[in-house]
This record gives structure tokens, sequence and C-alpha cells, in this order.
């Protein structure tokens, strides 16, 4: 071969090297993960167990911050009436609403008396919308006298015996804390696309094993279900103590973690689903928010990560496969060791990322065929990320829940935001964005 081919399976062969060194060590990440880290499903055997289940089983108060949720709020509630725990309680916090949402709400709660809900007409300034409302259903009489809180959000699904298992794992792990990473759907085209890599990338930067480490770890929690002991809630000062945070279940981990007390954070294994966003603008707007806070609102730091998730898990992959179309195109050279080697190594690393990506999936919820969409997904999260870099730089403001926010000056790990301002969002009448800030 002349120079230039050379050159070109030499570069080939190397990008398809260090692709399959790099999805092998996430392959066997994901596996040590899966072993050492059970689901929430694990609380089932606990719970039906009766050397291992609760002696007595504690008062649960369920709190669901809710703006303009009209789509989703009777799904909700059916899942949480069909709960089959003794003795819990559901207390509904309807944000400043202008739909239908309480109607709903009314009408699928059916007289349960189980079933509460307050409404909020008002939001103070220095409080983001999502955290007032749980605040204020954290007051409730309900509340107040629960063992266990429970924090989620209106866009869930609770399987029958979701309760059962999370309160079961709680007291059996000694945790003050348990939050799921829920089972997410996967029914329109950014579901199956994109949010499989935006999760991915979320754990890139905050590992699951870590995240439950004794020492050394990086706190995370999910706002869509946090569950907290009454003393664990009150030590870290409750919501109030996150009045000011536009992530505000990131806080609450951290918060946790410097009192000294013990959390956990664990998949959902299909006991608890969720439905983030239904429509490309608010995933578009939903996960650059996300984005923002986890990076700490840094535009250098969003944008390091748009680079690494680009390069690993779009153009080595490319790369990989561009070295086995070399092979099929190289004519009369295709007996060339180099030829072959290229190809070879191209072949080992398209195998390894699928195969480490189908383990990742199929533990997610996901169905595993969905891998080779993984490396055009990682381009679009990449410019989704590059997209909130360049939102921070101009200063944008972030609307959400009826509120818009202003985050200049603000980058911080403190995750709190500076300034505010009012400002009602332009909603269709089928739905809102979510309940979340």
């Amino acid at each position: 071969m002349s120079a230039l081919p050379t050159i070109l399976c030499l570069l080939l062969a190397s990008a398809s090297f260090v692709s399959l060194g790099y999805w092998f060590i996430v392959g066997l990440e994901t596996i040590r993960t899966l072993r050492l880290l059970p689901t929430a499903r694990a609380g089932l055997a606990v719970a039906n167990e009766p050397a291992r289940r609760p002696a007595r089983w504690p008062k649960v108060c369920i709190v669901i911050p809710a703006h303009n949720e009209q789509v989703v709020i009777a799904r909700v509630t059916e899942s949480l009436r069909r709960q089959d725990y003794p003795d819990f309680s559901a207390v509904f916090a309807l944000d400043r609403c202008t739909d239908e949402t309480l109607v709903r709400l009314q009408a699928a709660a059916a007289g349960d008396p189980r079933i509460s809900w307050i409404t909020i007409d008002h939001c103070p300034d220095d409080w983001a919308g999502k955290v007032h409302a749980v605040h204020q259903g954290s007051l409730t009489p309900a509340a107040k006298q629960a063992e266990v809180l429970l924090f989620t959000d209106a866009d869930t699904i609770f399987d029958p015996r979701c309760l059962t298992a999370t309160v079961a794992l709680l007291i059996d792990r000694k945790a003050d804390m348990l939050s799921l990473l829920s089972t997410l759907t996967a029914r329109r085209w950014f579901e199956f696309a994109i949010q499989p890599v935006a999760g991915f990338q979320m754990l890139t930067q905050y590992p699951l094993r870590r995240a439950n480490r004794l020492k050394g770890r990086r706190p995370l929690a999910n706002g869509q279900f946090i569950m907290l002991t009454r003393r664990c809630y009150d030590a870290i000062g409750g919501h109030v103590a996150t009045r000011r945070h536009l992530l505000e279940d990131v806080q609450i981990a951290r918060l946790v973690e410097r009192a000294g007390l013990n959390q956990c954070l664990l998949m959902a294994g299909g006991m608890l689903r969720c439905e983030m966003y239904r429509s490309w603008p608010q995933f578009h707007r939903g996960w650059k928010r996300i984005f923002t806070e986890l990076c700490g609102r840094s535009p250098r730091r969003l944008r390091r990560y748009a680079l690494r998730l680009g390069l690993l898990n779009a153009a080595l992959p490319l790369a990989s496969i561009l070295a086995v179309l070399a092979w099929l195109v190289a004519g009369d050279f295709r007996s060339d060791p180099l030829v072959i080697v290229t190809a070879v190594l191209g072949s080992l690393a398209l195998l390894t990322h699928w195969l480490a990506l189908a383990i990742g999936l199929r533990w997610s919820g996901f169905g595993p065929y969905i891998a080779p969409l993984h490396a055009p997904g990682a381009l679009i999260v990449a410019w989704l990320m590059n997209q909130a870099a360049s939102d921070l730089t101009a200063g944008s403001t972030i609307s959400w829940g009826g509120k818009s926010y202003n985050l200049s000056g603000t980058t911080t790990h403190s995750g709190e935001f500076v300034s505010h301002e009012h400002a009602r969002v332009d909603r269709p009448a089928t739905g809102s964005d979510d309940s979340r800030p």
C-alpha cells in the first residue's frame, strides 16, 4: 500500500484499540456495579422474608409537587392508590396551577382518605418553585406525623409494591435516605435515541458505585424518588436548606453526606417508572438545566464533558466502523496484514461497545437493541451540553415551572440562584413541562 492508505489504517487501528479498551472498562464497571448494588426490586425479597422484614412498618407520607400536571395527575394518583403498603398517605402540593390538575386529581382520588392536597398560589422570590411546593407539603399534618417521608414527582408511576419494597430496603440497609433512578419510558424518538445517552453521561459524572461509598462518596439523589427518615429530614434542615437550589435533589444528597448520615442510590428496576418529558422542547430545556447544575454552572466544565462524550461515545465508534469498512473496500489489499489487523480491531471494538451498552441498557430498563443509536445520540447530547455552556456565557435565563431564573454570575457548585424574577410560562391546554422548578 502507498503511504496515505497505510497512515489511515494506522489511525483507524489506533482509534479502534482505544475504543476497545475504553468500552471494555465500561462493561466491567457496569457488571461490577450490577453485582454489588441491588435494584429496588430486591426489597421484595426482604419484605417477604420473616427474618428480615420490619417488625413494624413505619408511617409514610408521600409529597408530590405538581405545576399544571393535568395530563399525568390521574395516572400517578391511581398508582399510589394501588400500593399494598399498610400505612401511608399522599399529599399533592398544587403549585400555581392554571389547568385542570385539581379537577382530575379529585376525580382520580375518588374520596380515598389517604389522598389529600393543598393549593399554592404564590412562590416567594427567594425560593425555587418546586422546592417551595414540596416544603409546603412537608408542613401538612400528614407529613408531620410521618416517620418516613417520600418526595416524588407527578410524572412517575409506582409499581403496586414499590412502597413496600423501598421501605424494606431503607430499613434493611440501615439507610437514612434512599433514592431511586427511575426506569424511564421509551415511546418517543428522543427517549430511544438520546435519553439513554443523557443518563449515561450523568452516571459518568456521578458513578453509581461512588454515590454509594461510605468514604469518598460523590453524593447524588434523584428528585423523582427521595425517601428520608424523619430524623434525617430534620437533621438537614428540610427543604428550607435547599430553597435557592434548582437541582435540590443533589443538594439534599450533599446535606445528608455533610450530616454524616447513611444514604444509598439504587436503580428502580421497574418499581418506579417516569415519563420525564413529553416533547422535544421539554427534553431539550430540561436536560440543559440538569447538565448545567451537575456541572456547577461552569461553561468550561460543560464543554469539557461534551468534548469527551463526543470523542469516546461517537468519534471512536465511528472510527471502528470505518476500520471494518476499510477491509470491505480494500480490494486487492484485503490480505494485507495491516488491513486485516485494522478490521479485526474495529470489529472487536464495535462488539465490545455494543455489548457494554446492551448490559447497561438492559439494567436501566431499555431494550439492548438500541445500542447502535448511542453514537448519534452522543453527538446530540454533546451539542446540547455546548448549548447549555453558551447560555451560561450569554447570561440567558432558565424558565421552569412558571418562573424564570437568572443564573448570571453563579458559576458555582453551590447550585443556588442569585437573582430571580416571576414569569408565567405559556403552555398548551394539554399539559405542562412538569413539576420541576
